[in-house]
């Protein structure tokens, strides 16, 4: 029983770490407090999370800050964020949570994929046509020609 609690805590760190980088990534490239953030900052954020989430496993913190440099963000500040003795990342982690927590519905996840303020059927659409599929659905007017080849 305890090699186990102990097994189970050190996959808990592991997690906490990569979510402190997560975290100072989102600050970093898009802050709450704007309320916007750019299509490149978005694009930057997507690339380090498929990178480190996808690509690495999801299971090394040491991943992140490579995965940084892949996503062309600024590693050392991210990492300063996330491992720093100011615990900077966990003020950050409470405000994305109490943003999301606020939300209707609630934010579970990224990306958080919302047409005219509602979440789609599947919270990460399987393929670029489920996505396609359901902007089409919601669009009012006259449909695009992607719309018309679905």
């Amino acid at each position: 029983f305890r090699s186990r609690s102990l097994i189970h805590d050190t996959y808990s760190r592991e997690y906490c770490e990569i979510d402190r980088y997560e975290a100072c990534a989102v600050e970093s490239n898009c802050p709450i407090e704007d309320g916007e953030c750019s299509a490149d900052a978005q694009l930057q954020l997507i690339s380090f999370a498929k990178c480190l989430e996808w690509d690495d496993g999801c299971d090394d913190p040491a991943s992140a800050p490579p995965c940084l440099d892949e996503a062309g963000m600024d590693t050392a500040a991210v990492t300063d964020c996330a491992t720093g003795p100011d615990n900077g990342a966990a003020a950050i982690m409470n405000s994305i949570y109490a943003v999301a927590n606020a939300s209707t519905p609630v934010v579970t996840g990224f990306p958080d994929i919302r047409i005219n303020g509602e979440t789609t059927a599947s919270s990460f659409p399987s393929s670029t046509k489920e996505l396609e599929q359901a902007i089409c659905d919601a669009y009012t007017g006259t449909k695009p020609d992607v719309c018309r080849k679905l």
